[in-house]
């Protein structure tokens, strides 16, 4: 899939940046490290625990890599200038993200269809509210649930810098990214 097509696919009055990869299953193994990222999400995670697309509930890594080949890395970014016309730093990243996760969804489903793969989006599954774990019920829409990268145990962080040589910047009270990124993957067969 080339660059100017996928970005054809993203609709919005926003720059939004994208940036992409494709390794092997091989490679994107490199980056899995369960047991330290799925105790990340534990600690510093809302959604651990109550949701069906989160750890401890989600998939790992190997379940969902068994019979695929590559994966396509889809980075998304929108430098924060975009929002001048919002006064607080932390609002201008809630909608810069709110933008990004939606294309990225978008993007990574019509990518998945495409190459017949399984994508692995950004965040948490947001398709109920509430999800029905948090009413101890059954997921109920499990064919249309995807789980993250990182709730099935992969380092995305070290796996764009290494791959994209790409920076995720992180919000604090004492720092403002440039930017607000997503990310997400599709795992496929390739067919050579």
């Amino acid at each position: 899939m080339n660059l100017k097509y996928l970005q054809s696919l993203i609709s919005h009055s926003k720059k939004i940046h994208i940036k992409t990869s494709t390794v092997s299953i091989a490679v994107l193994t490199r980056y899995f490290n369960g047991t330290d990222v799925r105790h990340a999400c534990k600690i510093y995670c809302k959604n651990y625990g109550k949701k069906w697309s989160c750890p401890p509930e989600s998939k790992t890594f190997d379940m969902l890599t068994n019979g695929y080949s590559h994966a396509i890395i889809v980075c998304l970014y929108l430098y924060l200038d975009e929002f001048k016309y919002i006064k607080r730093d932390y609002q201008k990243i809630r909608a810069a993200n709110s933008v990004l996760k939606s294309q990225s969804n978008k993007l990574s489903r019509n990518i998945e269809r495409e190459l017949s793969g399984l994508a692995l989006l950004n965040g948490s599954c947001n398709l109920c509210k509430p999800c029905a774990k948090k009413l101890d019920m059954p997921c109920k829409k499990p064919e249309l649930m995807r789980f993250s990268m990182e709730s099935t145990g992969i380092n995305v962080c070290k796996l764009l810098q290494e791959t994209m040589n790409f920076q995720l910047q992180w919000y604090s009270r004492k720092f403002t990214p440039d930017y607000s990124a997503v990310v997400s993957c599709v795992l496929f067969k390739d067919s050579h």
